[in-house]
């Protein structure tokens, strides 16, 4: 219990110094796209008008006020980031609420881990994930996005209930919860097919059309209302991008343009692998996954993190195999991002590879056990340069930034703080 005391401590602290002007997704912005708000002049990104319709779009403001956002359609977040809102305003409750949201999603997750795999994955996961970068990233800001750690999270335990399951009302019950998720954060294509992937693998097809009836009523539910009942149609700028990838395979013209694009999808793939989720626990993945083939012979994944990473491995190929279309492109290790919650396989596998190994005979388990967190550790201590990296001034922290999503340059989070400051929420800048 002290230790996920401490853990959580460390989580809040990492979360509140990467709020105000040190919000990575805002202040690695060329300087030219941010939103600069407020007395305290704290730094916001060129979207945040599009997610602030989204708190008018609850509080019953004029239609001209909200209905040009694009993310209407994720209201999960919003609807339980509103009586924060509401109470201190959009930014700041926004803030309050992430807190809250990925502390709950957090502490969940670790019992889970604790009771299902055991207490030194326990002690690894709730290290890994207080330090983890792509929380940092995004909770600094009132935006969905806040979404994608905590419902990956849930998610995966969803998931793992899953492989357990064998009657419909379980499947579907868990496929509606799973649909709820989904309606903060665009997470079906990662997670559903994970748990199509999981169900075949128990040759339990049979209850395929019960999770896939379960996820897709809330989803549909949530578009048909906000289509008929408030005029928000469900095709936007932002989601036409992903059936135009679809469409691409179904009439491909430029033959010698799309062989161009096929010969990168190698290196987009080290790269998105790696860029993804910053580096280190993707890192740390690689050398458990090699200590588990040398000395078992293979490497053991088990539900539903090998299940979860085929689905993300499978959108990577659709979008980075597509041939050319116009427009925003999904393909390519600039949105590396997109990728994001494989963090959740990884960590999971992790998490038992430390237990796993604790459990060698005794000398050799108390050797191995040690060995393991001392990884795990390592690991944590370089995803905290990251965190901290914009307070401190490290120059590595932006580096990992662009590569996790370049929307900008490197040299623009330098430049933003040494022009506005390091300020948490909290503390103004001197006049």
């Amino acid at each position: 219990m002290a230790g996920l005391i401490g853990a959580t401590v460390l989580l809040l602290v990492c979360s509140w110094l990467s709020s105000g002007t040190l919000a990575p997704y805002a202040a690695t912005l060329r300087p030219t796209l941010l939103a600069v708000l407020g007395p305290c002049e704290y730094l916001y990104n060129c979207d945040h008008p599009h997610f602030a319709a989204t708190f008018k779009f609850l509080e019953g403001a004029p239609r001209s006020s909200w209905e040009f956002s694009v993310v209407i359609r994720r209201i999960l977040y919003p609807l339980l980031a509103f009586p924060f809102m509401k109470v201190l305003g959009f930014e700041t409750g926004g803030f309050v609420a992430n807190l809250v949201i990925t502390v709950a999603a957090f502490v969940v997750f670790v019992v889970f881990v604790r009771r299902q795999i055991g207490d030194r994955a326990a002690i690894s996961t709730m290290w890994l994930l207080a330090t983890y970068p792509g929380i940092a990233y995004w909770i600094g800001l009132p935006y969905s996005y806040a979404w994608i750690v905590p419902g990956s999270l849930l998610a995966a335990i969803l998931l793992s209930k899953l492989s357990t399951a064998s009657r419909q009302s379980d499947v579907l019950g868990i496929g509606f919860l799973l649909g709820i998720i989904f309606c903060g954060y665009d997470l079906l294509p990662f997670f559903l097919p994970a748990g199509w992937l999981l169900l075949a693998r128990r040759k339990q097809y049979r209850l395929i059309p019960s999770l896939t009836a379960g996820v897709l009523a809330p989803v549909l539910l949530v578009l048909l209302v906000l289509d008929k009942a408030f005029g928000v149609p469900a095709m936007n700028s932002n989601t036409e991008t992903y059936f135009k990838v679809f469409e691409s395979f179904l009439s491909p013209d430029d033959f010698g343009a799309w062989w161009k694009l096929l010969l990168h999808v190698p290196s987009v793939f080290i790269e998105t692998f790696l860029f993804s989720n910053f580096t280190f626990i993707p890192l740390l993945f690689v050398a458990f996954a090699l200590a588990s083939f040398v000395l078992r012979g293979r490497i053991r994944m088990q539900s539903p993190e090998l299940e979860i990473a085929v689905s993300v491995l499978l959108v990577f190929l659709i979008n980075n195999l597509a041939p050319p279309y116009p427009g925003w492109q999904l393909r390519g290790s600039w949105i590396a991002r997109l990728y994001q919650p494989l963090f959740v396989s990884l960590v999971l596998f992790i998490a038992r590879e430390v237990q796993a190994w604790s459990s060698w005979g005794q000398g050799r388990g108390a050797r191995a056990g040690w060995l393991a967190l001392a990884l795990v550790i390592a690991a944590s201590a370089a995803n905290a340069t990251i965190v901290f990296g914009p307070a401190l001034g490290f120059a590595h922290a932006s580096l990992a930034d662009d590569r996790f999503y370049g929307h900008s340059e490197p040299k623009w989070l330098k430049a933003n703080l040494d022009q506005y400051g390091r300020r948490p929420l909290g503390f103004c800048r001197r006049r």
